[in-house]
This record gives structure tokens, C-alpha cells and sequence, in this order.
């Protein structure tokens, strides 16, 4: 089978040699975080295909990935240590009276 290109996320180019050495994932598994155009109107802000970290990793940017996956931690442990309210529901409403079956 000749070499193909494949798109990876953040428009890298690699060969399909390349990723099967890299990652041991075929051209079909490596095209799953691929985004098309026109699809980046389409995703939650929640789609794994956003994280910078993973598309560097992907890359085999991985001292990179690394850096990224360290400041996306401390950020989100920040974020909690921060919050100091309670968590409020937003669409459902806590009775104390209405018991659930108890899972033990």
C-alpha cells in the first residue's frame, strides 16, 4: 500500500509509515480526531478534539504535550481550590424528604 497522507489534528501531515511506528493505530483509528472543515462549528467546547495537549501528543510534540497537560491540571486544581460555594443544580432541586434506593 502506497504511503498516504493523513491529517491529524492541528493540520500536521504525516505518513501512514509514520503513524503506525508513532502510534501502532492504523489510517482509520488516527482519522477518528481529524477535524473537517466545517466541523469545528459543530462541536461542543467540551469535544476532546479541542485539548492542545492531545494534539501536540499526536504530533509527537510530547515535552510540548507534556507542558500543556501540566498547565491544564494546575489551572483546574486552581479553579476548585477557588471555589467556595457550594454547588447550585441548575435544573434540579435538592428534597431531602425524596429518598432514592440506597446503592449499599
Amino acid at each position: 500500500m502506497p504511503a498516504q497522507n493523513l491529517r491529524t489534528p492541528g493540520n500536521a501531515r504525516t505518513t501512514r509509515q509514520t503513524a503506525l511506528r508513532r502510534f501502532g493505530f492504523s489510517q482509520w483509528a488516527l482519522s477518528l480526531n481529524d477535524m473537517p472543515e466545517g466541523l469545528e462549528r459543530l462541536l461542543p467546547p467540551s469535544d476532546m478534539r479541542w485539548r492542545r495537549d492531545l494534539r501536540l501528543l499526536e504530533q509527537g510534540e510530547y515535552d510540548a504535550a507534556e507542558g500543556e497537560r501540566k498547565r491544564l491540571l494546575k489551572r483546574v486544581a486552581s479553579a476548585r481550590a477557588a471555589a467556595t460555594q457550594p454547588h447550585e443544580p441548575r435544573w434540579f432541586q435538592f428534597h431531602p424528604e425524596v429518598r432514592g434506593a440506597d446503592p449499599h
